[in-house]
């Protein structure tokens, strides 16, 4: 599979005949190119993780792209009752999954590999600790619209409303700006 285009068509098709579809398979033969997820790909000065919404099928997936600032991370946070699937596009992503025994799990992902989180109620936080940018592709299933985070792991849940800054492409105000010119 070749372009976002291809993998959005074969998501869309696993994922109607069987919601269980294998996920993490389809996005490790899949081969974004970099001219291909460019155009999706933007960031504001006052954010560390950028999210930027490329598809969305209601009650199906969620596909966005994820700019991460040069050492940023994210908030510990869960994914409400959806299952998450991603794969490092660009640079190199940290992970840090904690579970509910307290158990802290970190594991270190590179360009081109898929991780997937499927166990509702997991909680996660993301760090990018290179001096460049990194950018990440996630699926999410079904889509969410609201997650929590948590100060600390089994701490009080925080419940938010996870945004975007730019939605198919275009930006959804004028502090958003394209992480490369296109």
């Amino acid at each position: 599979m070749a372009s976002l285009q291809e993998l959005i068509w074969e998501l869309e098709e696993n994922l109607r005949q069987n919601p269980n579809a294998e996920i993490g398979e389809i996005l490790t033969r899949s081969q974004i190119d970099f001219n291909d997820w460019v155009r999706y790909a933007f960031v504001r000065e006052s954010k560390g993780c950028n999210r930027n919404l490329i598809f969305d099928e209601p009650d199906l997936f969620r596909l966005t792209l994820s700019v991460w600032r040069p050492k940023t991370q994210n908030d510990m946070h869960d994914h409400g009752q959806s299952k998450c699937y991603f794969k490092v596009l660009r640079g190199i992503l940290e992970e840090n999954h904690y579970h509910g025994d307290g158990h802290i799990a970190n594991m270190e992902y590179r360009q081109g590999e898929v991780c997937s989180i499927v166990d509702i109620g997991t909680c996660h936080q993301m760090l990018n600790n290179m001096d460049a940018f990194s950018v990440s592709l996630h699926v999410y299933i079904p889509p969410f619209d609201s997650c929590n985070t948590y100060a600390e792991p089994g701490g009080a849940a925080i419940p938010v409303t996870p945004s975007f800054i730019s939605r198919y492409g275009f930006a959804v105000d004028r502090e958003s700006r394209r992480l490369f010119d296109v």
